[in-house]
């Protein structure tokens, strides 16, 4: 009678997310490399599977990383300095004993007047208000203005920051959009419709047209599996053990008699782990201590 290599029925519905993608992006990249010509697998469903892969991925991704959160800190802590610099540096100006530079601030002033309090706004709004800032600061007729005051590289350092944060925010809100639709119980039971449409077909093939491509590729998803149970199963004991209280230790039994109680000082205790007796009233004729060699003790 034929045996037939079978896969390890699986259980990824007990691991988190992580653990989940983990495994599952093993078994489609080793489903990819071993190829349609061995498995004869549909390509729409490797496509499709990939695809949610990511989506999980990005799931998971999204629960570790903090990095946008703290950029955007930093740019918009950069933007307010460099912004109200211009406009403090524009108003100083104003009745400075210099023609020119007083001249050159009185145009800007006009310029930026509205613009005062704009670190105040709520980030995106201020977004929108610091690019029209910068767009008529850059404007031809107050160009001369703005180089008149040194302020071409604040000006530049000012739409450069704004830039980086308006495109970080787009990507961010992007990310949290995709998110909103990718819900993770939904896309690990598509998932796991594929895997079983999967490995269905190749081990029906394995039946029918044996191969050693097919026979290695069962061992490898089935080692894949093994190794995923194996961790899940070594983060499940550390979980348990940090819930668990500390058992108090064993009561020590040097003599190995059986004995758990603690011992007693040496009083004349017997070394079997017994109290020590009480004398007999009536010694027995042989008086020559016990062969125990307890100190005062006498033999029963």
């Amino acid at each position: 009678m034929k045996t037939f290599l079978r896969f390890t029925d699986q259980s990824f519905h007990k691991y988190n997310n992580a653990e989940y993608t983990n495994c599952l992006d093993r078994i489609c990249n080793l489903t990819i490399s071993t190829g349609a010509a061995v498995l004869h697998y549909e390509q729409a469903d490797i496509d499709r599977l990939v695809h949610l892969l990511s989506l999980m991925q990005d799931l998971v991704s999204r629960n570790m990383a903090s990095m946008e959160t703290d950029q955007l800190q930093e740019l918009e802590l950069l933007r307010d300095e460099v912004g109200r610099y211009i406009i403090d540096t524009v108003r100083n100006s104003l009745n400075l004993p210099f023609p020119e530079i007083a001249a050159a601030s009185k145009a800007l002033w006009f310029v930026l007047k509205p613009y005062t309090g704009f670190y105040s706004l709520p980030n995106m709004q201020e977004t929108t208000v610091i690019e029209g800032m910068v767009m008529d600061l850059q404007k031809p007729e107050n160009a001369p203005y703005v180089t008149a005051l040194s302020l071409d590289g604040k000006v530049a350092e000012l739409a450069e920051a704004n830039a980086q944060y308006k495109a970080i925010t787009d990507q961010r809100t992007g990310s949290r959009n995709a998110a909103k639709t990718a819900d993770s119980k939904t896309l690990r039971l598509e998932i796991d419709a594929l895997y079983e449409c999967i490995t269905t077909v190749a081990f029906a093939y394995s039946v029918v047209t044996p191969s050693d491509a097919i026979a290695q590729y069962i061992s490898m998803v089935n080692a894949i599996i093994n190794e995923a149970n194996t961790a899940y199963n070594q983060r499940m004991g550390l979980t348990k053990k940090t819930d668990e209280e500390t058992p108090l230790p064993p009561a020590t039994d040097p003599d190995n008699s059986g004995t758990t109680e603690p011992e007693t000082p040496e009083t004349g205790g017997d070394d079997n782990g017994g109290t020590t007796p009480t004398p007999d009233p009536t010694p027995d004729p042989d008086t020559g201590g016990d062969d125990d060699d307890d100190e005062g003790g006498l033999a029963g």
